[in-house]
């Protein structure tokens, strides 16, 4: 198996980390290879199993997986360069940082995956049952964090903080969106108001609230990144009462009372969601987030459907 990665930043060194240990436990044969538009030190040896290249021209031939987890404004240009010359693609979320044209790479379709952890966590798939076993009235969403608290080294030169490199709140935390759709489908009208509230020092968008509306019910999603309090949650009113899901504490509450809690470690969705991207380039399971269905989640997020 031949692997190409371009960009190892953090959320790259993560999947790389995963994937080296998933390969070694079913002993599977790969070389890695990373692009990297600068030189990288190796940190305790941790890229010494990794093909460093530097110059476009080092990268030859042909892959069996491409791994797009440079910054998100170069995820379009790396997918049509290397469009013929890869089997599979993990593309980070969100796929672009704006509406695409995807003519050119559509056959590739069932071939790209975006990434959407969330729905790899043993908390989302009990949520999934629960709104399937309920009749769901509305629901609120949020996800509130702060950003200097999350990125750091120094938020203003962050990627979140750069509009330029397709940051913003709208971009980075799409993740609740995407489950929203995977759970009810798309939405008949989305309304929204994404915009710079705070005085962080970025230029890119703090914060992001949506109203989707479908035949049965109504979605409240509020996104930010000026929030002291770190916040997670989905609130369900059903005809049974107040269902919530705490993303943060892995918690489900009836009416205000936890019922279940199903504890996991920061990384283990990440390993699941590894495991089942191997599953589809070894067994050709089902793409449960497609290049055409991350596109549609992303029209909705930056206001655009």
């Amino acid at each position: 198996m031949r692997i190409l990665f371009f960009g190892l930043g953090s959320i790259g060194q993560r999947h790389l980390d995963n994937l080296q240990a998933i390969l070694s436990e079913r002993h599977l044969e790969a070389t890695i290879e990373a692009f990297r538009s600068y030189p990288v030190k190796e940190i305790d040896g941790h890229f010494t199993k990794v093909k460093m290249l530097y110059h476009p021209d080092e990268i030859v031939g042909d892959y069996d997986i491409v791994f797009v987890t440079n910054p998100t404004n170069q995820h379009y240009s790396t997918l049509i360069q290397m469009f013929d010359r890869a089997k599979y693609f993990f593309i980070e979320k969100p796929v672009f940082e704006s509406v695409k044209s995807i003519e050119k790479i559509i056959t590739k379709n069932e071939q790209c995956y975006v990434a959407c952890p969330l729905r790899h966590k043993l908390i989302y798939k009990k949520l999934h049952e629960l709104v399937n076993a309920n009749s769901v009235h509305s629901v609120r969403v949020i996800a509130s964090s702060y950003l200097p608290s999350w990125r750091t080294s120094d938020y203003r030169n962050s990627y979140s903080a750069q509009i330029s490199q397709g940051g913003g709140v709208e971009l980075d935390c799409i993740h609740e969106l995407d489950y929203i759709i995977d759970l009810f489908g798309l939405p008949n009208q989305s309304y929204s108001t994404i915009k710079k509230v705070s005085n962080l020092e970025i230029s890119s968008n703090d914060h992001a609230s949506y109203l989707l509306d479908y035949d049965d019910k109504v979605v409240e999603l509020h996104l930010d990144y000026y929030g002291k309090y770190n916040r997670r949650n989905i609130e369900l009113i059903t005809n049974k009462g107040l269902i919530e899901v705490d993303f943060i504490k892995n918690t489900i509450s009836q009416d205000g009372n936890v019922i279940e809690t199903l504890p996991e470690e920061r990384n283990d969705f990440y390993i699941n969601e590894m495991n089942y991207f191997i599953d589809l380039t070894l067994q050709g399971t089902v793409n449960i987030n497609t290049l055409k269905q991350s596109l549609e989640t992303l029209k909705i997020a930056i206001g655009e459907a």
